[in-house]
């Protein structure tokens, strides 16, 4: 997701692709079993993210770190 340039292009499918991967351990979670339910019913799941970007655009069409919210 580290789109320094070609922002607007690349960072949806980049987006899809994390999703997606969120999306497939949920499923192999909820797949297995676990004391009469699922492994997922026994798990947090947290996604996080150590920075912020800017809010617009950079001259190479990208976004950068953003130094007052990180």
């Amino acid at each position: 997701l580290d789109t320094h340039s070609e922002h607007p292009g690349r960072h949806m499918e980049e987006q899809r692709k994390v999703w997606q991967q969120v999306a497939d351990i949920v499923a192999f979670f909820k797949a297995v079993p676990f004391r009469g339910g699922s492994l997922f019913d026994q798990t947090l799941i947290m996604v996080v993210t150590d920075f912020s970007r800017t809010p617009f655009l950079n001259p190479s069409q990208g976004k950068d770190h953003n130094p007052l919210t990180n």
